[in-house]
């Protein structure tokens, strides 16, 4: 009698994925996964294919980051799969949400190390590297092991989750399709509020603050919390920083930006609001002399295990940014939090100067004979002017530098730049 192909371990992954709305696929395929790939894109699943597994995840979690839904990386055994931990590992450091999933041998080989080709304990080695690691040993767990992925990799802090999928598993089926219990997860990253406690601090520190500054990280950007941001800059004239991946969350040309006067503004500022931004080594860890050592700090955060990482955080704001702004932006108002306006013509004093010896910069790079970086990022501003949906990817230190402060972004999410793990 025939297999039923669509009763396999093969066919009930890709339809649970489609039940969860992940319809795209990055991957570098061969030996066991090519047919799986195939019978994908006969499912109608889109097939991106790279030459190497690391570009391959990396676009995945890229494609994760951009739209909020895990991006899904397939991978061959052993070689292709540490070819793709690098980049998993990457993901779950920057926090995107991506599945990679890897063909594998058998466990009664892999387990007694009996000798398989392209023979690795995958499972066990992806376990450190990821938020999570999932085995999958029958066509009947598809629907939960998918499930169990799409929660672990949105809720909380976002990260890479590695499913291993046995070449026993591809080719297992079940007597009819129920058996699998394939279901779209519901609310997988659930909203979370703080206290009126902890938002009452907030207020307080930032009410009583004579130089309060905002830093925006990417997790802005990710929990697509821009109306809340530009309600709470422009409410509050509190002046922003962006990261370089929270840039166009507030558009870069606003009069409340203090990015051309950073160092002068952390270094003045007395409360700093962090808004899904880590005091990571990108920010010096929150260290002097960067920051004031007696700035107070107010952190908005997904996970509280980053509250105190650096430095004391005087006001904690636990759950995800958009519910947290919608709170802390009514209260600020009730309160009439507003910037002393002092801070802000300093700041605008600095930011003039600063822009005054950038400009200078800028035509001394142009009047050279030789192409520099300024005078070859400068079209590239222009570009991003004309066309602000184009997105940017950058890498290398003086690209992202430069980068950073000369091409103005006025969108969200369209900046993709290498993290803490590149």
């Amino acid at each position: 009698m025939t297999q039923d192909v669509s009763l396999t371990g093969a066919a009930l992954l890709i339809d649970a994925l489609q039940a969860n709305g992940l319809n795209n696929m990055y991957s570098v395929v061969g030996i066991p996964v090519t047919d799986f790939a195939r019978l994908a894109e006969l499912k109608g699943m889109k097939f991106y294919e790279f030459r190497r597994e690391d570009a391959a995840v990396d676009a995945a979690a890229a494609a994760g980051f951009l739209t909020g839904k895990p991006g899904v990386a397939l991978t061959v055994s052993a070689p292709g799969f540490l070819n793709g931990l690098t980049a998993l590992a990457e993901a779950t450091k920057n926090c995107f949400p991506m599945i990679m999933i890897s063909g594998s041998s058998d466990r009664h080989i892999i387990d007694l190390d009996r000798g398989d080709y392209e023979g690795l304990d995958q499972y066990n080695v992806a376990k450190p590297l990821c938020k999570a690691a999932y085995r999958v040993d029958r066509a009947e767990d598809m629907g939960l092991a998918v499930a169990r992925a799409v929660r672990t990799a949105m809720s909380g802090r976002p990260g890479g989750v590695y499913l291993d999928l046995p070449a026993a598993t591809v080719a297992d089926t079940v007597a009819q399709k129920s058996d699998a219990h394939i279901y779209e997860v519901v609310d997988p990253a659930p909203k979370q509020l703080p206290s009126d406690d902890a938002i009452d601090r907030a207020v307080e520190l930032l009410k009583n603050a004579k130089h309060p500054a905002i830093i925006l990280g990417k997790g802005s950007a990710y929990a697509r919390s821009e109306a809340e941001v530009r309600e709470l800059v422009t409410k509050t004239g509190i002046p922003f920083l962006p990261m370089s991946m929270a840039k166009g969350v507030v558009p870069d040309d606003s009069p409340s930006s203090a990015a051309s006067a950073r160092s002068f503004t952390l270094g003045q500022a007395d409360v700093v609001l962090l808004i899904g931004a880590r005091l990571n080594w990108m920010l010096s860890n929150g260290e002097a002399p960067l920051f004031n050592e007696d700035a107070k700090f107010v952190q908005v955060d997904i996970d509280a295990t980053e509250f105190d990482s650096n430095r004391k955080i005087d006001a904690p704001l636990q759950g995800d940014i958009t519910s947290v702004l919608q709170k802390l932006n009514a209260a600020l108002e009730k309160a009439d939090v507003k910037a002393p306006q002092d801070w802000l013509d300093s700041i605008k004093n600095a930011c003039e100067a600063n822009n005054e010896k950038f400009a200078k910069r800028i035509a001394a790079s142009e009047a050279k004979p030789t192409l520099g970086f300024y005078s070859a990022i400068e079209p590239i501003n222009n570009l991003m002017q004309k066309h602000p949906d184009t997105y940017i990817v950058s890498e290398g230190a003086n690209t992202l530098d430069i980068g950073r402060n000369l091409i103005g972004m006025q969108k969200p999410r369209h900046r993709l730049d290498t993290g803490t793990w590149a």
